[in-house]
């Protein structure tokens, strides 16, 4: 279904496991109740279309759909509903909310005369294509070391440097200077096209940023992790730049193991300490931004060979729970 224009920047809901387990044991749509009303025409129905599902922080003013093939456009009530008024007899249905949600099709409905339907709609997550922007993996090693990184993302790569030939085969200093084919690199870095379940992306926690506050931010809480200041420095001016310009930020920090769900990361030989953290963000620039758990992140112990990795995303959408 062709997308409409809609004005909506959103903090989202970012379902709870048991909530989206209910909503995919769900069908997509049902009819719900069904009344007999002698006041419509013996020719006329009476639909209400029920979003009830849907988070209720969605400022959603519209919804697009269409019947028996033609398409219209919807404002939703207060309770995220809208009513149809058709001719009795059979009909197909479209629904479509945003690209973050699998469109809803159904089958032909028949529909008695002098009757008024409820039609709930139970609307399912959508994978979403995200860039991984910019990891970047630093290595300290106790000595002058060869050392083999391999990076496995869940997606295509997008960019490497240097050139990423199964494995980056590279000469590590202990001070991160990365030796490849005669010349010298501060850190190894890749991108990745990726596509991930939106409901897999459960943040309990994180943090709420105004945009004005972002620089300070990132440096409290790089400086929380053990960053260095030429890492704190590569971070802020690439993160930097996109937090401030928005009124407020969600924040969520994935790290360690957490980050595997973008890519697997092997070294050769194994370090005492690999460090990895992926910052998701999205922008809350419509509406009073809500209170989160505040996320408690861990201090890096950098004794010993020690690799650090940090990368991210930024997301248009995001979703409380319900």
């Amino acid at each position: 279904m062709k997308r409409f224009l809609y004005t909506l920047i959103l903090l989202g809901s970012i379902f709870t496991t048991k909530a989206a387990d209910l909503r995919e044991t769900l069908p997509s749509y049902w009819i719900k109740s069904v009344n007999e009303d002698k006041t419509l025409a013996k020719d006329q129905v009476e639909i209400i279309v029920s979003n009830s599902r849907l988070p209720k922080i969605l400022p959603l003013q519209q919804i697009i759909y269409s019947v028996d093939g033609l398409q219209q456009v919807a404002d939703l009530d207060e309770q995220r509903n809208f009513k149809l008024n058709l001719n009795a007899g059979s009909h197909i249905f479209q629904f479509f909310f945003d690209e973050m949600h699998y469109e809803i099709y159904t089958d032909s409905i028949a529909f008695l005369g002098q009757h008024r339907y409820e039609l709930e709609l139970n609307w399912q997550m959508a994978s979403m294509e995200i860039m991984v922007d910019k990891p970047v993996i630093y290595l300290y090693p106790s000595s002058i070391t060869a050392v083999s990184v391999k990076v496995e993302p869940k997606g295509e790569f997008t960019f490497t440097y240097p050139h990423y030939d199964n494995a980056w085969n590279i000469t590590a200093h202990p001070d991160g200077t990365i030796d490849l084919d005669g010349n010298q690199y501060n850190y190894l870095f890749w991108e990745a096209q990726q596509s991930i379940p939106m409901d897999a992306a459960t943040f309990s926690e994180g943090f709420v940023v105004k945009g004005s506050n972002s620089l300070k931010f990132l440096e409290d809480k790089l400086t929380e992790l053990g960053f260095t200041s030429k890492e704190k420095a590569d971070f802020i001016t690439f993160w930097g730049p996109q937090l401030i310009q928005n009124k407020h930020n969600f924040v969520h920090f994935y790290v360690n193991e957490a980050c595997n769900q973008f890519g697997e990361l092997t070294i050769t030989p194994s370090p005492d300490h690999i460090y990895r953290i992926y910052m998701i963000t999205s922008p809350l620039d419509d509406f009073n931004p809500p209170s989160f758990k505040e996320q408690v992140l861990p201090y890096f112990d950098r004794s010993g060979f020690t690799v650090i990795e940090w990368g991210g995303s930024r997301l248009k959408n995001i979703y409380l729970p319900l």
